[in-house]
């Protein structure tokens, strides 16, 4: 049986992974901002954008990091750090757009493994690839953590969106700064 030049190409390279010890997912490469110490700065406009896309194949979770801010375990993750504006508001993170069941996590804290969940979400919407989308109150001048993982190391093409307000407002879903919440 003859086989196209890409898949034998594809099976030859999986079997040298596989003689030398590797496995499939680290033939990809990994982002550069898989690691909390990489994690890239982002800034968040007062009108929906994204802010940040991602190939997640290859991702990694590291050791200390919040592997769960949900029911479900998460990994193959990437880190975004955000400083909020000189006032208070509200931010909204999502995932709409993603090829694969995300969880988003804000924290805050100078290291991995000492990290304080501010406001975490799995499924904001229960469709085939479960985007995730949080909302939370933020205070004036201070650096959050997000952490965008794949829902039981689920990788794919990763879409990360935001908006802000400038004051804050008494929406009933929001959060205080330092009270977690997953919705």
């Amino acid at each position: 049986m003859r086989r196209a030049g890409g898949v034998l190409a594809f099976a030859g390279t999986l079997a040298v992974l596989l003689i030398l010890g590797a496995s499939p997912r680290e033939a990809f490469a990994v982002p550069g901002n898989n690691n909390f110490a990489s994690a890239i700065t982002i800034t968040t406009p007062a009108v929906s954008s994204i802010v940040a896309t991602a190939d997640t194949t290859g991702a990694t979770a590291e050791s200390g990091e919040p592997l769960t801010c949900s029911a479900a375990p998460l990994g193959a993750t990437a880190w975004y750090t955000w400083t909020s504006p000189n006032a208070t508001g509200e931010v909204i993170f999502d995932t709409f757009g993603i090829s694969y069941d995300t969880v988003v996590g804000v924290y805050t804290g100078n290291a991995v493994n000492g990290l304080v969940l501010q406001a975490c979400n799995k499924d904001f919407l229960s469709v085939a690839v479960n985007p995730s989308a949080l909302f939370f109150s933020y205070a004036a001048n201070t650096t959050y953590r997000i952490q965008v993982g794949g829902a039981s190391s689920a990788t794919g093409t990763m879409v990360l969106s935001s908006r802000t307000t400038a004051a804050h407002s008494s929406r009933s879903s929001s959060v205080s700064p330092g009270t977690p919440t997953i919705k």
